[in-house]
């Protein structure tokens, strides 16, 4: 009964995982403050993603210290490493100060900002709670299991720029040189900067 409950959660339900999203690669930060939470958050969305297909060597995993650092890694982590999503763990638990609204907001919005700016997937995996058992109980494979819940919507999210990006792909057998001078005429035709267009075209390269 437990775990049809937990199946039938908002946020588990889950379609049919592709191999497009099995074969991508996956970076995950998470952060060493709230390590108890954070940890069993880790553990899941690991053991999630590898149960769905990926290989281990297909997810790339970095710590800082705390929520407010989580979306530079972020950022540098689909700079650095070919990555088609990045989830960010952290657990943000409110105490007697209104630090943990501005920790709360500059997270969220960082990690939105760099989404927007990559087009990259940022899944928000940071828990942000009025208590520690809020936290635990949404930590807890036997509960809430929001590990799992992180790892499915990036997968997901795969999926979803796979197909949003195979509508803008080239199928017909263009070659190297024509490509090029594809692009460039696509520059002046519509205004968009080079670094617009190359940012596309490695987008791209994440969803083949």
């Amino acid at each position: 009964l437990l775990n049809l409950l937990i199946d039938s959660m908002k946020g588990l339900e889950t379609n049919i995982i592709s191999e497009k999203a099995k074969k991508a690669s996956y970076g995950i930060v998470y952060t060493s403050w709230n390590a108890e939470i954070v940890q069993e958050i880790l553990l899941e969305t690991k053991k999630e993603l590898t149960s769905q297909g990926v290989a281990e060597n297909k997810i790339i995993i970095k710590e800082v210290p705390g929520a407010f650092e989580l979306p530079l890694a972020a950022k540098l982590i689909t700079e650095k490493n070919n990555v088609s999503c990045v989830i960010s763990i952290g657990a943000i638990i409110k105490g007697d100060t209104p630090h943990f609204d501005f920790i709360s907001q500059a997270c969220i919005d960082g990690l939105q900002s760099i989404a927007l700016e990559t087009r990259i997937p940022m899944i928000c995996g940071v828990l942000t709670t009025n208590n520690i058992e809020q936290a635990k109980e949404r930590s807890d494979s036997n509960r809430m299991n929001k590990g799992k819940e992180f790892a499915l919507s990036a997968m997901n999210m795969v999926d979803t720029l796979a197909w949003l990006m195979k509508s803008k792909k080239d199928t017909s057998p263009v070659r190297s040189r024509d490509k090029v001078l594809q692009s460039l005429y696509e520059i002046e035709l519509s205004g968009s900067s080079a670094q617009e267009i190359l940012k596309d075209l490695s987008l791209q390269s994440r969803y083949p």
